[in-house]
């Protein structure tokens, strides 16, 4: 049986959903690089995994222990995005939403993050666009300036697609 989870992961950009959730924005750490987007709950991670950095000092890499915590997760926390770069993001726990910016930097795709799935049997790694994937997308170079224009089309831009083979890792 195919795990719904890529082995290996790197962290693009991680912040708090709510008191008791935190949200990761990931790559899968293989040729397709496909970002992922995770909601974990803080129960997920014992108290004694955490290593205490002072901020002084700063902290070497081999001091920080890496956790496993792939078991822990639900699969319906787990949404891999399909067709986009992601280079950050932003969330809302009381508005239930996700926003995933393009590593273009010029569109957005927005997610509702409670939206109900119309197929129970969804686990998550099928190929298949998410049915609970209420996403909208908002592309400020077609818009006016200082307005936004939501998108809904599942066909993303050939340009796009052809920035999806450039991707780095570096941050800026």
């Amino acid at each position: 049986m195919v795990s719904w989870l890529c082995t290996r992961h790197r962290i693009l950009d991680i912040a708090f959903y709510d008191e008791k959730t935190i949200s990761l924005l990931l790559v899968e750490d293989h040729k397709d690089e496909r970002p992922v987007l995770v909601l974990m709950t803080l129960e997920a991670i014992a108290d004694d995994t955490y290593t205490p950095i002072d901020p002084e000092q700063g902290f070497k890499e081999d001091s920080i222990r890496l956790v496993d915590v792939a078991a822990k997760i639900d699969p319906s926390c787990y949404r891999r995005l399909d067709n986009m770069r992601a280079r950050s993001f932003a969330v809302s726990g009381t508005r239930k939403t996700a926003t995933v910016l393009f590593s273009s930097r010029r569109r957005v795709r927005i997610f509702l993050m409670d939206a109900e799935e119309e197929d129970e049997d969804w686990d998550g790694c099928g190929e298949d666009e998410d049915p609970g994937d209420q996403s909208g997308e908002l592309n400020s170079s077609e818009a006016p300036e200082g307005e936004m224009q939501i998108d809904n089309t599942e066909d993303m831009e050939e340009d796009e697609n052809k920035e999806n083979t450039s991707f780095s890792s570096s941050t800026e």
